[in-house]
């Protein structure tokens, strides 16, 4: 089958043969705790990228809150 009905394995295949740049798991942790933060603090998550050049998750989140998370899923503020 085909169309709708392809497995999702074979979707995110897919996907990512077309070179986009993808978190690694321990981003994707770390990510989602800080979000989950930020709105307990009522901060809105504005942006959330990947840096094509580095590969790091940046945040932007409230007024002046920029996070950046490494490929390690550490993260500072900048």
């Amino acid at each position: 089958m085909g169309g709708l009905f392809t497995p999702y394995s074979t979707r995110v295949k897919i996907c990512c043969s077309n070179n986009l740049n993808m978190p690694t798991v321990e981003q994707l942790k770390t990510l989602f705790i800080l979000s989950f933060w930020a709105t307990k603090m009522y901060l809105p998550v504005f942006l959330v990228r990947i840096d094509e050049r580095t590969k790091n998750v940046v945040i932007l989140a409230g007024e002046e809150n920029e996070i950046i998370i490494y490929l390690d899923g550490k993260w500072r503020y900048v």
